[in-house]
C-alpha cells in the first residue's frame, strides 16, 4: 500500500456512498487490488471495503466473469 494516499474511515466512506452518483470501485494494481470511493472520496482499506461490500449492490460486472468492479450503496 502507498502511505501517501489517505485512507477513508468506514463512516466517511458510508457518508460519501450515500450521496447520489457515488460508488465503490476496485482497481487492480501491481501491489494488488485497491478500493476507492468515487468521485471525490478516496481510498479505503481492504478491510473497510469488505464491510462496505456487505451493504452494497453490484453495478458493474467487470471485464471477467465473477470479478465485479463497481458497487453502489444499498441493496
Amino acid at each position: 500500500m502507498d502511505n501517501y494516499r489517505p485512507v477513508m474511515s468506514y463512516a466517511a466512506a458510508v457518508a460519501f456512498l450515500r450521496k447520489p452518483g457515488r460508488k465503490l470501485i476496485v482497481s487492480h494494481l501491481k501491489s494488488g487490488p485497491e478500493y476507492f470511493v468515487t468521485p471525490g472520496g478516496g481510498r479505503v482499506s481492504s478491510i473497510t471495503a469488505e464491510r462496505l461490500l456487505q451493504r452494497c449492490r453490484e453495478v458493474d460486472p467487470g471485464l471477467f466473469p465473477g470479478m465485479p468492479q463497481a458497487w453502489r450503496w444499498g441493496r
